[in-house]
């Protein structure tokens, strides 16, 4: 492996003039509604195309990728919280394309609807659980403790469905 390779990446100090230069950008430049490009934000980002020719093999290149597709995504959020936190604008992701500006008269109902298709995903995911279990290996007891959990959810998501 090359010694570029090895070095910790170069890419924007989220804590330097440059990230507060980039959400300036990003608040300056780009319109309600209007796309930012992925490629935009890697450059912005100052992460760079990464060449498999400065890696000894093929995994080693897949790993850099990986590691660079992580490092995009933390920075993103970062940039996502800055800009809701102190611009009051909300970056929402278009999937292969980059990432949109949704328009402050969606943004609440976004918000809403997100958290009820997660709560909707937390529900099923639990249940799935609750009713797949080995019960063969559990005493009485437990099977009684287990029946009052699954009840309390039912209870939960009987009160949930009212807020659809």
């Amino acid at each position: 492996m090359t010694e570029e390779n090895v070095k910790k990446r170069e890419s924007i100090d989220t804590k330097g003039p440059e990230w507060i230069a980039l959400i300036e950008r990003v608040v300056g430049e780009f319109e309600i509604g209007q796309l930012i490009p992925h490629e935009w934000l890697r450059q912005m980002f100052g992460i760079k195309e990464l060449n498999m020719k400065g890696y000894p093999d093929t995994r080693s290149f897949i790993l850099a990728v990986q590691d660079q597709q992580f490092e995009f995504l933390g920075l993103f959020e970062h940039l996502r919280r800055d800009v809701l936190k102190n611009h009051d604008f909300l970056l929402v992701n278009i999937r292969g394309q980059g990432y949109r500006i949704v328009h402050p008269k969606d943004q609440t109902e976004y918000a809403y609807t997100s958290m009820i298709n997660g709560i909707k995903k937390e529900f099923k995911e639990a249940s799935d659980i609750m009713t797949h279990v080995r019960t063969n290996l559990i005493d009485q007891d437990q099977k009684a403790k287990d029946r009052q959990l699954f009840s309390k959810m039912g209870s939960l998501k009987q009160l949930f469905s009212a807020y659809k």
